[in-house]
């Protein structure tokens, strides 16, 4: 058991709902624990407790941008795609790739845990819905994935 009071869900939550939108919105180097905390309506101090700084806060927002990921598991393949790429057009961690081009660029740790966090998922998910597609024939076995997760 830790000691201390149990800390609040609800600060969580805040986080979790303005942190990913300031990230797209600021980039990397752009954005301040002032200001996530102003938005959270909390102080620094509730923050630093969660996260040990920048680079966790980043980590965190990388996270959470495929928590919203449709299970199209039980779709037919067609729905299953059509799904699959429209989340991912319209998910609000998509905004990241104009906004963290440079800095991604500049820090190859950073775009490196972008590419585990949030585009291996994604390409991850696709390629479980081109596989069934195989499996089941309507997708030629021979298709190359590869290409088609970077087509």
């Amino acid at each position: 058991m830790t000691p201390g009071r149990p800390r609040d869900p609800r600060i969580d939550a805040s986080l979790q709902e303005h942190l990913v939108p300031l990230l797209v919105q600021c980039g990397p180097d752009g954005f301040s624990v002032d200001d996530l905390a102003s938005r959270c309506g909390v102080s620094k101090a509730a923050i630093y407790r969660r996260y040990r700084g920048r680079e966790e806060l980043i980590a965190a927002g990388f996270a959470a941008v495929n928590e919203t990921m449709p299970d199209v598991s039980d779709l037919p393949l067609r729905e299953a795609l059509i799904a699959h790429l429209e989340w991912v057009k319209d998910a609000v961690g998509s905004a990241l790739t104009a906004s963290w081009l440079v800095a991604i660029q500049q820090r190859p740790q950073l775009h490196a845990q972008y590419m585990a966090t949030v585009v291996a998922p994604r390409r991850e998910a696709l390629a479980r819905i081109v596989r069934r597609g195989q499996q089941q024939g309507q997708i030629a076995e021979a298709a190359d994935l590869d290409v088609i997760l970077t087509a």
